[in-house]
């Protein structure tokens, strides 16, 4: 397999993107063992070269399948009927709906935690107001209650 995929017709590029050569080691085995990692492109692209059966079975499986695709991909668009679209556009506004309730709940839910917020913050600064600090002060209290504006500069006292 190590020596299949090495010796594809493919860019460089192409195996370094699809093909990673790593290894296992099975529990209570001695040694480890080669094995490659591969996407469905180099899935693709190495069964692609394989003759046998089961490879011919896959070639057909994804030729059917691209060519369901394609033929979805260049066929006329069906055109709808006003129910078709009235019920489109119904399903749209609900969806919308739900978001826009989602938002308000998550809005409504940092608006309570900022009010909440504040009341502590005004409740820190109404105590360290009362221990002489004043409030043009960014105030650091310690244990002793003396207050100080983040500058090393000291007010109040204990």
């Amino acid at each position: 397999m190590l020596e299949g995929i090495k010796a594809l017709e493919c860019s460089e590029e192409f195996r370094e993107l699809n093909f990673q050569v790593s290894s296992y080691k099975p529990v209570g085995a001695s040694r480890s063992y080669p094995k490659v990692i591969m996407t469905f492109d180099g899935y693709t692209f190495l069964v692609g070269g394989f003759n046998g059966k089961k490879a011919a079975k896959f070639k057909e499986q994804y030729i059917a399948a691209f060519n369901e695709m394609r033929e979805r991909l260049f066929a006329p668009a069906q055109p709808m009927s006003q129910l078709e679209v009235l019920v489109g556009v119904a399903n749209n506004l609900l969806l919308q709906d739900r978001k826009l309730k989602e938002i308000d709940a998550k809005v409504d839910e940092v608006d309570e935690r900022t009010r909440s917020t504040a009341e502590k913050v005004s409740e820190l600064d109404h105590v360290l107001q009362t221990n002489g600090c004043s409030p043009g002060f960014i105030p650091v209290t310690d244990a002793l209650g003396t207050c100080a504006d983040g500058f090393g500069n000291t007010r109040g006292g204990y």
